[in-house]
């Protein structure tokens, strides 16, 4: 499934970039030339993202995708790595709105339709859902609304199963969408709140990777 995030991912930046609208870069594999670099913030989470933004924002630059620039990522040992991975990235993203936030300014085109549609939204995810469960909960009276309430619990309840069960049966690897999509919405809920508290800072214990933890470091 994560390879399936990835895919979607490499998909939308192909397309951004072909619109003039790539949002940050890849930290393990970009280059910047020196003379378009801007200095930011000691405290900056994610440095990789706000740093090109920064660049064009100040010299008009152009953000370029490279498809046949490789570089080799493993994935978190565990859901736990991988949710505190998230959460940081997600203090990052809620943190950028205040170093970046002359892009949403709608004169700059496609740049700012797609950092408010790709990032700004994705942010505001567990806001909306949160809000969504809410506003369910007080329309139960209503047959309709009673149904898409229970819906939603069995979502989230199925979202604990399948992390309960992370490698279920072929024939039900689907359902490692669902803790997925809640787990990345939780994780960005817990990244406001260290964002918004000031706990999370520019500098954070690095996640171990499987070829590590084996004594094959890559």
């Amino acid at each position: 499934m994560d390879n399936l995030y990835w895919r979607y991912e490499n998909s939308l930046k192909k397309s951004e970039g072909r619109l003039g609208a790539l949002l940050g870069a890849n930290g393990a594999i970009y280059a910047l030339r020196r003379r378009l670099f801007v200095p930011v913030p000691d405290s900056t989470i994610v440095d990789d993202f706000v740093i090109p933004l920064a660049a064009k924002l100040r010299s008009g630059c152009e953000i370029l995708y490279d498809p046949e620039s490789l570089a080799r990522e493993e994935i978190a040992r565990d859901l736990s790595d991988e949710f505190r991975r998230r959460a940081r990235l997600g203090a990052g993203g809620y943190q950028s709105l205040r170093l970046l936030w002359r892009l949403l300014d709608p004169r700059r085109g496609w740049i700012a339709f797609s950092y408010f549609a790709h990032k700004v939204l994705r942010w505001f995810g567990p806001f909306f859902l949160t809000a969504a469960l809410a506003c369910n909960a007080c329309l139960l009276h209503r047959p309709f609304y009673l149904y898409l309430f229970f819906a939603q619990l069995a979502f989230y309840f199925l979202s604990i199963v399948a992390i309960m069960n992370p490698v279920p049966a072929k024939p039900l690897r689907f359902l490692l969408l669902a803790p997925m999509f809640t787990g990345m919405n939780a994780a960005l809920l817990v990244g406001f709140w260290r964002w918004l508290m000031g706990i999370q800072c520019g500098v954070w214990k690095r996640t171990a990777r499987p070829a590590e933890l084996s004594g094959n470091p890559r």
